[in-house]
């Protein structure tokens, strides 16, 4: 899959669209996993945790739409300077910890 940033044209507001690869747009598994991750995401509600609130079909094929979450990612910032997460490790290990407590 891809995931991509996108705006809503009537209310402005920013979500990720998560769209299938053009070679598995039609393929029964890859459409169940969809459903399956839209089925569980959109019962979720916790501040650390992305959700889900929509599932639906375009003239691209099959799409989640979903909570974006922007900035900086640990990943990049791994990357860049390990080192400049020390002040902040604690926290990251806490609420990484939290969310997945309430999965």
């Amino acid at each position: 899959s891809q995931v991509w940033a996108a705006i809503d044209d009537g209310t402005g507001r920013r979500y990720a669209l998560k769209t299938l690869l053009p070679d598995f747009q039609n393929d029964r598994e890859q459409i169940a996993a969809l459903d399956h991750e839209y089925a569980v995401g959109h019962k979720l509600n916790h501040p650390r945790v992305l959700g889900a609130d929509f599932r639906g079909m375009s003239k691209v094929g099959p799409f989640l739409r979903m909570e974006l979450c922007e900035g900086l990612n640990l990943r990049d910032v791994l990357r860049k300077d390990r080192r400049a997460l020390q002040p902040w490790l604690a926290s990251i290990v806490t609420q990484a910890c939290e969310s997945l407590v309430y999965l």
